[in-house]
């Protein structure tokens, strides 16, 4: 179980975690790889989806400014099929015997994906970091059609961390909701109180982990509701 590395957004000079998606149309979602031709693949348990956003508002319009991803490529397809077929061994053997489990090994570090929106892609600077990706987008300035929600959270409460999923807005201090439609910025409340209100009333039910509830079907749904960053 690992808390996930989250999306950043910019608005009104200030950076923020991005929270909470509710597009109007589900299951659309804010930002989908595929939809640019783009698989992704997951080098370490913080960051599942293989990819990290950051947002930004230029007049007032939503845009993709930044994105880290990992870009699927026949090499990388190579080295998961060697991986598995040496954790199928390492599962059979004694636990006093099996050593280190097998973990990928490095290669040179990319750019594997396409151009998106004009802007080629950045190796890592650094392949060996922990969280480094293949593939570095930088000043993309992509518009982006969204029509729904947006939450933005400030002030993460250390107390309420969970080593699982996406942390729900009600954990920050300070939380404002954006509203778009086809892209542009149309309103702007400050949800900060109202998060306050839902803190009050937890019960610690969100603190759960696996082992405190009583059918798997209970941890599946925990697990999807850590996952799911929809309000």
């Amino acid at each position: 179980m690992t808390a996930q590395i989250g999306d950043s957004i910019r608005y009104a000079g200030q950076y923020y975690n991005l929270v909470g998606v509710s597009p109007d149309n589900p299951p659309d979602e804010l930002f989908d790889p595929e939809r640019l031709g783009i698989r992704t693949f997951s080098n370490c348990t913080a960051c599942w989806r293989g990819f990290v956003a950051t947002y930004g508002l230029r007049e007032n319009h939503l845009i993709l400014e930044e994105l880290k991803i990992n870009v699927r490529n026949s090499e990388w397809v190579e080295e998961l099929q060697r991986i598995d077929e040496i954790l199928e061994i390492w599962r059979n053997l004694p636990p006093h015997q099996r050593g280190p489990k097998p973990r990928p090994k490095k290669w040179n570090p990319g750019p594997y994906g396409p151009p998106i929106h004009g802007v080629f892609p950045a190796a890592a600077e650094d392949p060996k970091a922990t969280f480094a990706f293949t593939d570095n987008y930088h000043n993309l300035d992509l518009p982006l059609p969204f029509s729904g929600g947006l939450l933005l959270g400030d002030g993460f409460i250390k107390e309420l961390y969970e080593h699982m999923g996406f942390h729900p807005a009600w954990k920050f201090q300070k939380v404002i909701e954006l509203i778009f439609t086809e892209g542009l910025l149309t309103a702007a409340h400050d949800r900060s109180a109202k998060m306050a209100e839902i803190r009050e009333t937890k019960d610690g039910s969100d603190g759960k982990t696996p082992k405190t509830f009583s059918s798997p079907e209970k941890i599946v749904n925990w697990i999807d509701r850590c996952f799911n960053r929809s309000y």
